[in-house]
């Protein structure tokens, strides 16, 4: 479920928004989706959507460390790796 916290929200799409401009695929646009999971994780599903946990929110200490797991998850989605691992599963 995602967060309904605007400032999280904003927040996170900014942080992302601002990598996303500044990779391999610049063009692309990306949605970036806060949820109330407790779990530390982050993860993209392909077609330029990002997740980001609460839990995961909770541990990053710092911009820069949340710029991280951000950028990680840009890099998934432009080299297509959700796909891949879907196919890869799948057969």
């Amino acid at each position: 479920m995602p967060i309904n916290d605007k400032f999280v929200t904003d927040y996170v799409s900014q942080v992302g928004n601002h990598l996303a401009a500044h990779s391999v695929a610049p063009t692309k646009q990306h949605q970036f989706i806060a949820t109330y999971d407790l779990a530390v994780n982050a993860m993209s599903v392909g077609g330029g959507r990002i997740y980001i946990t609460r839990g995961m929110l909770d541990q990053v200490e710092s911009e820069d460390e949340l710029a991280g797991v951000l950028a990680h998850e840009i890099a998934h989605d432009a080299f297509g790796h959700a796909p891949r691992t879907v196919t890869r599963q799948l057969f």
